[in-house]
């Protein structure tokens, strides 16, 4: 009925968006249960004020720029230097100009601290007409109010996050999701376009809520990661020679420009203008107490506490980083003496610990609390890497942290530094403030104990709560009687998933009958799932067809439209192909669209060209955005261009991005070059950031090399790099190493660095000999942030080669490479470097070559001591002790 080739068209068709569009289901359910009052309230207020009255930068986070002394200019200045506009200006403005003319649109600049990410979001909304609006919510952490304002966001308006990790990355919740899917759906909604959302974020943010989880790993960031894919505007740490000269060309008309070129290191303009330098220095200088107190906050925000720091927790942690003498010879009012020192603003900017002071009608904190200048924070994440806090640090975040999210973020961090007990204190004190994902990690300490009943009633606890993932992941991790034991508790605490892992295990060991009576209750509790799963795994072995389309038949009778397209498809590939159109019918008429295009495309491949038009029509109707793709292939294939366009702008409007692309390739295949390009572009425009790979390799296979890199640089122009970075590793695989040096030069000079295929450059020099070129090009990566490739070449040098460059890559902050290190020593017999090695590497928060360096000596009651009980804050293996069991109730029903 359906070919091989069909089929997988449709199912890809399928999974390309099922899975964001169930997430987002759940997602808008959660966000807009009980919505609608609130929804009707706000509909009439206009949020934020009028753009023509935001005349003070400053309250929207620019920062403020170095002064400039009367004797060289620098009096009746503007507020702000004069503005030099870079590479990624352009697609900003592109960006803006399209919700100018009409359409809603979303840009994060991606970079650095004090890069000009806030600036050039400042002066891209200059450009706006004076009707708009921005609303800017002035608390970060107050993401219930982007929850509550955003339904009420009318057209015109910009919406301003600056720093949007703080509204997106929740780390123990999922108010970030649901911010995001909030910010899906504005953006989507054609009655309230056109609607501009403006963000920045740094590099290593981005990459957190952006990387896909491994197969079979929870997904935290799905909501943000659709939100922000292709959305980036990366901005370069340095300015381009172009943009020097430009900055050269006008500094006569602003004395701080002519400052900043003439003192700014290595084109790090816009961190000079923003005062970092005189940062450094303050802070390089301060007096120890001041120092030690600036420290902490470092280690607090480095290690994940949240932006704002109590000063309770500061002056109880400052005094670990004092040597004794120091503290001896300290004032009695030395925090108060240092808290002046570090808020003395430096040429108008913020110093390095500054008072944060609630506006009127916020809520105010219940103590003073300080925030770091994310410039220290930048840089202490590379400067404190290899660092791990004092005793006094754990213990007063133990008793002045009060925000769960914040005690549980620190206590993961003094756990992957082996600081187990200090990691337990943190997590009893999130526990008893009804945190459950601190309970689950307790659960774990007292397993590894021996206290296996303590941790189970901890799971079982967590498991009545709502949350049973941990007692069936701890049913997958055990074996036999026991698996099913906890298996059987994760079922009657009502997880669906834990009866249908059960089932497929009985069936697996060959215990048939178990497997049947899991049916039985499964077909009792409705829970289809169950049945679906055993189906496919009988169907898949293809032993058991005829019982496989019982389990079908049993779900579908329970009212599983899934399980009729399931049994749909069985037949389908078995032959059977008039029974499996009755049942694709069946489905469809109940309400499955997925059903309707495998009909459609049935239709077609049939030759009935009106049946599969009427058919995907009718999905279309339905709301099925997929079956887009298979209309405007008919109408494409039957000459209607036009008709087709229509199809897949309209596709694009409701969220499927992907029919313009594949209209591409169809219009590239046909020799219409041109037309193949303008619709990859919008294609891309819309988030389908892969539109151009194809059009790229058919221009590159043909010959037709700098049409191939034109069209991949028109990518980069209308925000995707994937069909450059395709590029760059196709001409690798060619042996094509200066193209792919030219491209990687000319991108570093954009600004734009990650996935370019610097490693296959860097071993392909290697091999040939060219020793020199090989590491310039790891260092250079390595100075960019990736150092795998210096790893990957020190495999292949002699050992002296690569122990020195081992150490090049942990100078650069590789605390993996340390792990290299220690084992060459522990080869050369110099176990007490090895030893040094591994413990810096578990300071650093990577305890694997100390855990494995363990392992191998585990006979000895030393490293059987550090196994089981970790660290002291200062290094040295703990004594034994016991961690204690939280006070767990069952919840009130």
């Amino acid at each position: 009925m359906i070919s091989d080739r069909g089929r997988q068209s449709v199912q890809q068709d399928a999974h390309a968006t099922d899975n964001a569009r169930i997430y987002q289901a759940g997602g808008d359910i959660i966000i807009h249960e009980g919505d609608a009052l609130q929804r009707r309230r706000l509909a009439a207020q206009a949020t934020g004020q009028p753009i023509s009255e935001v005349t003070n930068p400053y309250t929207l986070s620019v920062k403020q720029a170095i002064t400039a002394s009367p004797s060289t200019g620098g009096e009746n200045l503007p507020e702000l230097p004069l503005y030099i506009e870079r590479d990624h200006d352009q697609r900003l403005r592109d960006v803006t100009q399209h919700a100018a003319a009409g359409a809603s649109g979303i840009a994060i600049l991606v970079g650095g601290s004090s890069t000009g990410k806030t600036r050039a979001c400042w002066e891209a909304i200059q450009s706006l007409p004076n009707h708009w609006r921005l609303w800017h919510p002035v608390d970060p952490s107050g993401l219930q109010e982007i929850l509550s304002v955003a339904d009420a966001i009318q057209p015109h308006t910009v919406v301003w996050l600056d720093e949007i990790q703080h509204y997106l990355l929740t780390t123990t919740s999922s108010l970030g999701e649901q911010v995001a899917s909030k910010l899906r759906t504005l953006l989507r909604d054609p009655k309230r376009a056109p609607v501009l959302v403006l963000g920045t974020i740094w590099n290593e943010y981005w990459i957190t809520l952006t990387t896909s989880p491994t197969s079979g790993k929870a997904d935290p960031h799905a909501q943000a990661r659709a939100l922000m894919m292709g959305k980036d505007v990366p901005v370069p740490e340095v300015f381009s020679e172009r943009a020097l000269d430009t900055l050269r060309a006008t500094v006569k008309t602003d004395p701080r420009l002519k400052l900043a070129a003439e003192n700014a290191e290595q084109g790090h303009i816009t961190q000079y203008l923003a005062a970092a330098p005189a940062l450094m220095e303050r802070y390089r200088n301060a007096p120890p107490a001041a120092k030690a107190v600036i420290d902490a906050a470092m280690d607090a925000r480095r290690l994940g506490h949240s932006l704002a720091l109590p000063l309770t927790f500061l002056e109880a942690a400052a005094p670990g980083y004092l040597t004794d003498l120091q503290w001896d010879q300290s004032a009695d009012d030395w925090l108060q003496q240092a808290l002046n020192y570090a808020a003395i603003p430096l040429n108008g900017a913020r110093g390095p610990l500054s008072r944060m002071r609630p506006r009127p009608g916020k809520a105010r904190f219940n103590e003073p609390h300080y925030r770091l200048a994310d410039f220290l924070e930048q840089d202490a994440r590379t400067a404190r890497k290899f660092k791990a806090p004092p005793s006094t640090f754990w213990d007063a975040a133990a008793l002045h942290v009060s925000n769960p999210d914040d005690l549980t973020s620190l206590a993961s961090e003094a756990q992957k530094r082996l600081r187990l007990q200090h990691s337990v204190r943190l997590y009893l004190k999130a526990a008893d403030m009804g945190d459950l994902n601190a309970l689950i990690q307790l659960s774990g300490f007292l397993e590894k104990a021996g206290n296996r009943e303590g941790s189970e009633e901890i799971l079982l606890h967590v498991a009545a709560s709502g949350n049973t993932d941990p007692l069936v992941n701890l049913a997958r991790a055990a074996e036999g009687e026991e698996s099913i034991r906890l298996y059987q508790l994760a079922i009657e605490l009502g997880d669906p998933q834990a009866l249908v892992e059960l089932c497929l295990m009985r069936e697996e060991s060959g215990d048939h009958d178990g497997a049947e009576q899991l049916i039985s209750q499964a077909v009792n509790t409705g829970n289809t799932d169950a049945l679906i799963a055993l189906a496919e795994q009988r169907d898949f072995s293809g032993d058991d067809q005829a019982g496989a389309k019982r389990l079908y038949e049993y779900a579908i009778a329970a009212g599983d439209i899934d399980a009729m397209v399931a049994l749909a498809e069985m037949l389908d590939e078995i032959g059977d192909f008039e029974s499996a159109e009755r049942a694709f019918q069946q489905a469809a008429d109940l309400g499955s669209t997925y059903a309707v295009r495998c009909l459609a495309l049935a239709a077609k491949e049939a030759g009935d060209l009106a049946e599969a038009e009427r058919l995907y029509q009718n999905a279309v109707n339905a709301g099925d955005i997929d079956a887009f793709d298979g209309l405007a292939r008919i109408r494409e294939e039957s000459g209607q261009y036009e008709a087709a366009e229509n199809l897949a702008h309209r596709a694009a409007e409701a969220g499927n991005p992907y029919v313009l692309g594949n209209l591409a390739d169809m219009r590239e295949e046909s020799g219409q070059h041109k037309e193949a390009e303008l619709l990859a572009l919008r294609a891309i425009r819309y988030g389908n950031t892969n539109a151009l790979r194809d059009l790229v390799d058919n221009r590159d296979d043909d010959g037709k090399y700098e049409e191939a890199e034109r069209l991949a640089w028109l990518g980069v122009k209308a925000g995707s790099t994937d069909a450059l970075f395709h590029l760059a590793n196709s001409r690798g695989e060619d042996d094509d190493w200066e193209s792919v040096e030219r491209i990687s030069v000319r991108a570093a000079e954009a600004g734009i660095t990650g996935a370019f295929n610097l490693r296959s450059l860097a071993l392909m020099r290697e091999h040939a000999g060219d020793l020199e070129s090989a590491e310039r090009i790891a260092l250079a990566a390595a100075k960019a942030g990736d150092t795998s490739h210096l790893t990957e070449i020190a495999l292949l040098r002699d050992r002296e080669e690569s122990r020195r460059l081992f150490q090049l890559a942990v100078d650069a902050g590789d605390v993996g490479a340390l792990f290299n290190l220690a084992w060459m020593c522990v080869d050369d017999g110099d176990f007490a470097e090895a030893e040094r090695l591994a413990f810096q590497a578990a300071d650093a928060g990577d305890p694997f070559a100390l855990q494995h360096l363990a392992g191998e000596r585990s006979y000895e009651p030393r490293w059987q001591k550090l196994l089981k009980h970790g660290l002291e804050a200062d290094g040295r293996v703990c004594e034994p002790w016991v961690p204690p069991s939280p006070t767990v109730t069952q919840p009130e029903q």
